[in-house]
């Protein structure tokens, strides 16, 4: 049995960069990602959160959101916290 994808996923490198990004700086890169919606609500209704990561640190806040348009708005926030 050959499998083509089991040959890529078994593959390789002999080396890998440290770092795939070039920020050099405090929140000079920020990623972020939209999950939901959630079948279980929390406890005070949320079924979104989103995330955004440090890309210098590594640092993370999740945000809980009631519904997915509140994206922008805790995107607003997060930015002023910054």
């Amino acid at each position: 049995l050959h499998c083509e994808t089991c040959v890529f996923a078994k593959s390789h490198k002999s080396s890998y960069s440290l770092r795939f990004s070039s920020s050099s700086e405090l929140f000079e890169l920020i990623h972020s990602d939209v999950w939901g919606p959630s079948k279980n609500l929390t406890l005070i209704g949320m079924k979104y959160f989103v995330l955004f990561i440090d890309d210098f640190t590594r640092l993370t806040w999740v945000v809980l959101l009631k519904k997915r348009d509140a994206v922008f708005s805790a995107f607003t926030a997060f930015h002023s916290l910054i």
